[in-house]
């Protein structure tokens, strides 16, 4: 993250922990490092010990040992042995008490359900779960909350989340797989708003390649010749011959092409990228070495940062 962008989110983060709205004079002659670091004491130090949220957030990031676990969850009477689903949620440039106060009112009725910010832009809901509850009730809920902040309030949000419910001595760990859904989901399935971390497919196993073996594979592919930037026309068409299994009559139906005019553009971007994707095998490699690619820069871009 740039000194600049972390500057303004913990400001955000004073703000939304005080109710004080608190601005920086002089920039010119302040050291950045030394105001980053006066911020983040700042911040820590209005993060009162006694509220809930903020033996919450200590649970998720693992802070706490076992005996400090559990006299938290005695003090504010939180059943260590329920059962818990777990939903991150990222919401960009948006007011954190609207965020929090929507989630809240959503699930009124609920017997118990916590809203936990992390930051002015991540939260984490926390919801009891039933014995009985089923999967796909899960991925329900997911998608009734990011309705409401997407549609209902205007904010562009995106939820990740995973299949394992666990006590509040596991939420650790459920917290890790969360954010590593929502990291793989953002590089991989930007199309998509809701990302499950027992459904990131490929994605994961990419994700988890060392780089020098995800650039000898690209080279393996290509060699020295590097593909061609492709436009936008190329991207569509690449999807939509994807999603219809590579089936170029449901293709050309969907996209509203004559056939011919399909071929010739699987044509034209079989010369761009030097592989003809109506062929099976070739098809794969493409779908593979272009989330590869899409994995190396995104690594390269965290390193300019």
């Amino acid at each position: 993250m740039k000194q600049d962008d972390k500057r303004q989110k913990l400001l955000k983060e004073l703000q939304q922990n005080t109710g004080i709205e608190f601005a920086i004079i002089n920039e010119e002659t302040s050291d950045e490092e030394e105001t980053l670091a006066k911020l983040e004491r700042l911040v820590k130090s209005y993060k009162v010990s006694d509220r809930r949220e903020y033996f919450l957030e200590r649970v998720l990031k693992g802070e706490l040992s076992p005996s400090q676990l559990m006299q938290g969850a005695r003090k504010f009477h939180i059943d260590k042995d329920v059962k818990f689903a777990l939903y991150y949620i990222e919401v960009k440039e948006q007011s954190g008490a609207d965020v929090q106060e929507i989630l809240e009112t959503l699930f009124s009725q609920q017997s118990l359900f916590l809203v936990v910010p992390m930051d002015v832009e991540h939260f984490v809901v926390l919801k009891s779960t039933r014995q009985n509850e089923r999967q796909e009730e899960f991925g329900e809920e997911a998608q009734m909350m990011l309705d409401v902040l997407n549609t209902e309030a205007m904010m562009d949000a995106r939820v990740a989340c995973g299949t394992q419910r666990d006590s509040l001595m596991e939420l650790s760990k459920r917290y890790q797989e969360a954010l590593l859904a929502m990291k793989i989901g953002k590089i991989f399935y930007m199309q998509d708003y809701i990302f499950d971390y027992s459904k990131l497919g490929i994605g994961r196993l990419i994700y988890e390649l060392p780089i020098d073996a995800c650039k000898a594979y690209v080279k393996e592919v290509f060699g020295k010749r590097q593909p061609q930037e492709l436009d936008e026309e190329m991207v569509i068409t690449i999807k939509a011959f994807f999603d219809n299994g590579l089936n170029i009559a449901e293709t050309a139906r969907q996209l509203y092409l004559h056939r011919n005019t399909l071929v010739y553009r699987l044509e034209k971007i079989e010369k761009a990228v030097g592989l003809d994707i109506r062929n099976f095998d070739n098809a794969l490699t493409y779908k593979v070495v272009a989330m590869i690619m899409e994995y190396m820069r995104h690594q390269e871009n965290d390193k300019e940062k």
